[in-house]
């Protein structure tokens, strides 16, 4: 059975019909039957969970901006705190997911460029072995300029070229974004990657990652909301990875340790919606399979 209490705006109008004199009986909590009575535990479970996220829906707005890519998250609630909490809860949250997916397309790129460059590898080989064996059964000893065959091998030694240039560069780039991540004090290290264009604040986000919630973090003791998001998210998501990885001193933590030592920090050291939503993609968006391979990789070191 649920207890379903009086609402607000009933507890009011009855208070009032008694200042005025009416006689108003005492309003009581109503008990209702139980809709999920009789359910099995796992669906009573998934019921409750749809009936939760149904009811934060209905109070949950999120309105585009039609001048800018910026979005007005707002929650409506009787609870003012409860109303600033789920607003700012779902925007950390979509900020999280959208580093996600980009961290998605950058390996996607990545892989399509190791792919692409073993193919044209792959592709100069069997031209070149097939150049080789028309040579010894024709007894040519070269090939003239004007060769479609010669241009379009010199075509895709230009384009194989470029591949490893351009894979050399983003290897480069991502190595020194590695090492800054390493040691979040050096600005001056950071200072090194102001000139170099990215789609977002990435080198502030590196200068803030050494700061902490609570202000007694480096290089400038920023607090709380001072603190940009994106180096709130990613101080939390770098300490868990390191965390995963084993050193010579001790081996690889497990998902649960890592998560138990990122929640023990939540509040001081790490901004706490930020832990609530890694906890929340781990256990309940299937962070625990996609991830497997870091606890693997840990495993096998």
């Amino acid at each position: 059975m649920m207890v379903i209490k009086p609402s607000l705006t009933k507890i009011v109008l009855n208070r009032v019909k008694r200042l005025v004199g009416f006689d108003v009986p005492a309003v009581e909590a109503v008990t209702a039957p139980d809709p999920w009575e009789g359910m099995p535990p796992a669906q009573r479970r998934n019921a409750m969970r749809e009936y939760l996220a149904d009811a934060f829906r209905s109070g949950l707005t999120v309105i585009p901006s039609e001048t800018s890519r910026l979005v007005t998250i707002s929650y409506i609630s009787t609870d003012p705190e409860m109303a600033a909490i789920a607003a700012n809860a779902t925007a950390e949250a979509y900020i999280l997911d959208q580093i996600e997916n980009k961290g998605d397309v950058t390996a996607r790129a990545s892989r399509w460029i190791d792919e692409r460059v073993k193919e044209l590898r792959d592709r100069v080989v069997e031209s070149e072995t097939k150049l080789e064996q028309y040579r010894a059964q024709t007894g040519l000893l070269d090939i003239g300029e004007g060769s479609s065959l010669k241009t379009r091998l010199s075509k895709l030694e230009a384009e194989l070229s470029d591949a490893r240039t351009r894979r050399a560069e983003a290897q480069a780039r991502f190595e020194q974004v590695q090492a800054l991540l390493k040691d979040t004090r050096n600005d001056a290290g950071v200072a090194l990657l102001a000139d170099v264009p990215f789609d977002g604040p990435v080198v502030e986000t590196l200068r803030q990652m050494g700061e902490r919630w609570d202000g007694a973090g480096q290089p400038r003791g920023l607090a709380g909301s001072d603190i940009l998001a994106t180096a709130r998210i990613v101080s939390v998501a770098n300490a868990f990875v390191a965390m995963l990885n084993p050193r010579a001193w001790r081996p690889g933590a497990s998902f649960d340790d890592a998560v138990e030592a990122v929640l023990a920090d939540a509040g001081s050291a790490f901004d706490r919606s930020v832990v609530v939503a890694l906890v929340n993609r781990l256990e309940n968006r299937g962070g625990r399979q996609d991830w497997a391979h870091l606890v693997n990789d840990v495993s096998a070191a």
